[in-house]
């Protein structure tokens, strides 16, 4: 039973994790801030799922009793964490819905601090009190759902965002309806669930959130697919720009792309500027060359790189 819990949070945090990674490549690419803090949030989600580890490396042999079962086991570190969470988490939604109001981008953050401290601090009973501090997230992912869709009634009907948030209903009340579901576990494993009549390998089941882990995994895959719908187009479009971003990545493709295919040193330099975008006349003028044989350089490098025209070739570069 450990065996199964412990890999099954592992493949949690891997989620999470490769939804970071992808995140930030996409960021690089963009430079969409969304991305950025799509990032950030996966990566808090993983230093909270990872903080169940904490007593394995911290106290060891504690066990799970009933008299501890309600301790809410480092609530600082559990507060810091979901701050961070809930606010590069909303900060994302803000990126997407054009959110640009301060007081709208921090309520939700704020309430769930306030709300979380506010629980340690003035209610005694422990049960209460552990079902009060771990509802904050809960009611600050509410607070998130009633401004999204203040939003979308109040955006104007003929406008992108509209347009965007309409497309994405289904979305988002698959994420409200898991919301709905993780209050619902924190009812029954909080208020309801009898730590006297379980096991022990139950009672460390029931510490975990496992309608939140869904919900993260359903962001986590959604932001997935948005990072390799950004990644395709980078691919499919990649950039033309003259500039020195641009240069520099092509200066550190070129040189493996020219000996994978065999090509010559004049065919280096002639594929460096069809990569920036030059025509034929702007290539002959620029390496001083008939344009017959920057023709000429130009069918000999599509036959030895085995591409069909110069938009394949590009897209074969930046996918080298």
């Amino acid at each position: 039973m450990y065996d199964v819990l412990f890999y099954y949070t592992l493949t949690i945090m891997l989620i999470v994790t490769i939804a970071a990674a992808t995140s930030v490549s996409a960021y690089f690419v963009s430079h969409r801030k969304s991305f950025a803090f799509a990032a950030a949030t996966m990566l808090s989600y993983f230093f909270d799922v990872a903080l169940v580890f904490q007593h394995d490396f911290v106290a060891p042999n504690i066990e799970l009793t009933s008299d501890t079962f309600w301790d809410i086991s480092n609530p600082a570190a559990l507060t810091v964490t979901g701050g961070f969470l809930l606010a590069f988490l909303w900060l994302t939604v803000c990126q997407f819905i054009s959110e640009k109001r301060a007081v709208a981008k921090w309520a939700p953050t704020v309430l769930y601090l306030v709300w979380s401290v506010g629980s340690l601090f003035l209610l005694s009973e422990p049960r209460v009190r552990e079902f009060m501090f771990f509802s904050g997230r809960e009611a600050a992912l509410f607070l998130m759902a009633v401004l999204i869709a203040v939003r979308y009634r109040t955006a104007n009907k003929e406008s992108a965002v509209y347009n965007v948030m309409r497309k994405y209903c289904k979305g988002f009340l698959v994420c409200l309806g898991i919301v709905v579901l993780i209050t619902v576990e924190n009812v029954y494993v909080q208020l309801v669930f009898d730590p006297e009549t379980a096991n022990q390998a139950f009672r460390f089941f029931a510490e975990r959130s496992f309608a939140e882990n869904l919900l993260f995994v359903v962001l986590a895959i959604s932001v997935m697919r948005a990072c390799s719908k950004e990644l395709q187009l980078r691919y499919e479009k990649p950039p033309a720009r003259d500039d020195e971003m641009v240069e520099d990545s092509i200066n550190r493709v070129l040189p493996r792309y020219v000996e994978m295919h065999g090509l010559s040193k004049r065919e280096s330099e002639v594929l460096r500027l069809i990569v920036l975008g030059k025509d034929n006349q702007n290539i002959a003028s620029e390496l001083t060359l008939a344009p017959s044989t920057v023709k000429v350089h130009v069918h000999n490098i599509l036959k030895k790189t085995e591409q069909a025209n110069r938009g394949d070739l590009i897209r074969d570069f930046w996918g080298a």
